[in-house]
């Protein structure tokens, strides 16, 4: 190593670890992470809306072969932190609680490392509070004492406690039903308290339903925390600051909107809890599970809030739970199916560290037009911006708020940040429903498209367009082919391969930003039954076909579904359209290209929040990309939650969140760095950043 950049890693240690010289190419520590096992010896299922499979036996299995993972990992870690729901509510069901959580306690001690247990709403599904405190599920044994200090000594009427698994570090377990109906006995005086606050902010007879509530995560499934608790976290955090350590914060239920799918599941006093977070500079992470989708976001004070991906409703071809490597200036997540990767910096003395890593880079990797430190070509990427002129609302289900007339303002930030960038994006992919539905309702329709096509004239780059169901809520698919959000004029034409040309009766094209990488935008509304004449045959073909799946009588309702992909709002792809996929794809490998196909409807179960949000024939389009070796990536939207999934043959599903879901301090697009053997997604606000390596010995000879 050159003397140079032993003196530069040297100083970046004595700035940001003062007591610990360390090399930063190795971390300090790492620690698992793994969340909503919900394990119970029945067969598959589904959640409350039947929207999303869970798998209550093969949890099991997932929790297994996370924990053969950790066992041989090289940097073995320290400990892992159980999220919560660690068994089912349906085991109290019945009558077999104790059996099942007997199961998961056994199989966690094949761990070769100490387990911290948080508690969820389904273990008090399953027992008293009383019962947790006196069982394996109480890993408060582990805990750290600071006999200085007693004020940071937690009470026993919460479930809390904090450790220090590397000297600097803190890590703090929270109990977020410490305020709750839940678990303890109906004729105490906490729970009359308890519920006399959840009928304040909830007069619902069904006190899970969040139907028209202001402040929809007072619902029973969800709990909160006590001022007792909250004084307790306050003096600790105090110390910490004190002390120079960093802290990571655990806890079953969310704090920070904007790292939830929805604003439904966290906790019930959310607020009061970031305000005494913010308060003190030591916070650099919030570990969550509850949602199940999982989420991220950094907030203003640089706190990165990671949601993790539940275990119970993640298939059995894929898995759920990560590893964290904790270096002196960053946290790096190493995420194992659902769970993406993420980099999470930490917050102040970044200026110095990018410039010294900036002369590392120089040194390690002198500069070359082909060499991994600089991309071959970069790409934007953002989805559902829905941009209306009106005041904030809420999704369908009133679960999520939607900021109509703030998406402008997301976009136009977008455009700022690409146009600035110092490895200019040589194209933005605009991934489908660009204004909203209501924009017809109000008959505003080609004003707004006007608005959002005027902003996106300030970007450098070219725009390659998708088209979602937004589109057709505005405008006939005549009407799309003729306008601005047609961008077929930039595509790439084979000349002497005319069976990749494509028919001008579905929206597909492919095209070329650099030597041999193909990009493939797909109409995922060639089948739909939005947006064409509804006396055209192609309407009754494609209505007898969303009849045949789905007999309700609201089209859009996937209730009792065995498919649920089967509503309205989504669509499919013709033959006549896959089999045009089918001879680009095989072009390709014969000219070995690495190929990412771009969607505004994702394909792959896993890579969803839930399974309606896919096309109606997604497995149709699966087969005929996983037999081609070309595709690296599969791009979509539609989802508004994001999601994330690498397939059995080594294609990342990346389903892009939503702009029209994400809050004004926040952001939702991401530049992708293109290099020989792997895409970097560099995300912003609720985008995290992915590492996807591309499949087989892939490193492209340039």
């Amino acid at each position: 190593m050159p003397a140079f950049l032993e003196a530069c890693l040297e100083v970046m240690a004595d700035i940001l670890n003062p007591s610990s010289p360390t090399d930063a190419s190795e971390p300090l520590f790492s620690f698992g992470v793994i969340a909503d096992i919900q394990y119970a010896d029945l067969e598959d299922g589904y959640n409350y809306q039947r929207s999303r499979r869970r798998y209550y036996r093969h949890s099991l299995t997932h929790l297994q072969g996370a924990i053969e993972d950790w066992n041989k990992e090289s940097s073995m870690p320290c400990c892992v932190l159980q999220l919560g729901d660690i068994i089912d509510g349906y085991n109290a069901q019945y009558k077999v609680s104790e059996k099942s959580l007997e199961v998961v306690m056994n199989t966690f001690q094949m761990l070769k490392v100490p387990v911290h247990h948080t508690w969820g709403n389904h273990e008090f599904y399953n027992f008293s509070r009383d019962y947790l405190a006196n069982s394996k599920l109480n890993s408060k044994s582990l805990q750290d004492q600071i006999l200085q200090h007693p004020e940071t000594t937690p009470s026993e009427d919460y479930y809390a406690y904090h450790f220090v698994p590397f000297p600097k570090f803190r890590f703090i377990l929270l109990d977020s039903y410490d305020l709750s109906v839940l678990g303890i006995d109906q004729s105490s005086p906490k729970y009359e308290q308890c519920m006399k606050m959840l009928r304040e902010h909830n007069p619902n007879v069904e006190l899970n339903s969040p139907q028209g509530l202001s402040e929809p995560q007072y619902v029973q499934f969800n709990g909160g925390f006590s001022q007792e608790q909250l004084n307790w976290l306050d003096k600790v955090l105090t110390f910490s600051d004190t002390n120079q350590e960093k802290v990571v914060i655990v806890s079953h239920i969310p704090i920070y909107p904007d790292a939830s799918p929805d604003t439904v599941c966290l906790a019930w006093n959310y607020m009061d809890a970031l305000s005494i977070i913010w308060s003190h500079k030591c916070v650099v992470c919030f570990l969550a599970g509850h949602t199940h989708d999982g989420g991220y976001s950094e907030d203003p004070f640089g706190v990165h809030h990671v949601n993790l991906e539940g275990v119970i409703e993640t298939a059995p071809d894929s898995q759920a739970f990560g590893t964290v490597h904790v270096y002196p200036d960053k946290m790096l997540l190493k995420g194992r199916g659902r769970v993406p990767d993420r980099i999470m910096n930490y917050k102040r003395e970044q200026a110095f560290l990018e410039a010294c890593l900036e002369v590392m880079a120089d040194i390690l990797n002198p500069s070359s037009p082909t060499d991994a430190s600089e991309p071959l070509f970069s790409f934007g990427v953002i989805a559902d911006i829905q941009y209306a002129d009106l005041e904030d609302g809420y999704n369908y289900q009133r679960s999520r708020r939607r900021y109509y007339r703030h998406s402008l303002t997301h976009l136009q930030g977008a455009i700022e940040d690409w146009n600035k960038e110092s490895s200019m994006p040589c194209c933005v992919l605009q991934l489908g429903d660009i204004i909203d539905g209501y924009n017809a309702q109000y008959k505003v329709s080609e004003k707004s498209l006007e608005v959002v096509m005027n902003t996106f004239q300030m970007l450098k780059v070219p725009v390659h367009h998708t088209w979602g169901n937004h589109e057709f809520y505005n405008f006939s698919r005549d009407y799309l082919a003729n306008s601005k959000l047609n961008s077929k004029s930039l595509q790439d034409q084979i000349l002497q391969h005319p069976e990749t040309t494509p028919s001008e009766d579905y929206y597909a094209y492919h095209f070329v930003p650099f030597p041999k990488f193909r990009f493939i935008l797909l109409d995922s509304y060639d089948l739909s039954v939005l947006g064409i004449d509804q006396s055209s045959p192609k309407y009754e073909q494609c209505m007898k076909m969303l009849r045949e799946h789905n007999p309700n009588v609201e089209l859009n309702s996937p209730q009792g579904l065995s498919e649920p992909q089967y509503v309205q709002f989504n669509g499919g792809f013709s033959q006549e359209q896959l089999n045009w996929l089918d001879k680009v794809l095989t072009f390709s490998d014969t000219n070995q290209e690495k190929v990412v196909i771009v969607s505004h409807i994702p394909i792959y179960p896993d890579a969803s929040p839930d399974t309606v949000c896919l096309a109606w024939n997604y497995m149709d389009a699966l087969s005929i990309i996983w037999s081609h070796k070309c595709v690296v990536c599969f791009l979509a939207g539609h989802t508004h939650d994001g999601g994330y999934s690498e397939d059995p043959f080594g294609v990342h599903h990346v389903n892009l969140e939503g702009v029209i879901e994400t809050a004004p301090d926040s952001q939702a697009f991401g530049t992708v760095h293109v290099y020989p053997d792997k895409m970097l997604l560099k995300g912003r606000g609720r985008v995290p950043d992915r590492i996807m390596n591309y499949k087989r010995e892939e490193a492209l000879c340039f």
